[in-house]
């Protein structure tokens, strides 16, 4: 597989699908109410304690 690296480049992804965002993120970030809540690798993500986060995790149904 080819890396930003090798390439050079940077790709954002804006997305509400949470598979694909675990999938191909190597940072997520997590817009809510206009602003960052958090910024983390996708596993992280998964365990934030941020409540406004844990919500948007549970209610995508992506089990991790």
């Amino acid at each position: 597989m080819e890396t930003d690296e090798q390439f050079g480049v940077t790709s954002v992804v804006i997305t509400h699908d949470m598979a694909t965002c675990l999938d191909v993120g190597e940072q997520v970030s997590l817009l809510h109410e206009g602003r960052i809540r958090i910024t983390r690798p996708p596993g992280a993500l998964m365990t934030s304690d941020d409540p406004a986060v844990s919500r948007f995790v549970r209610a995508s149904g992506v089990k991790r």
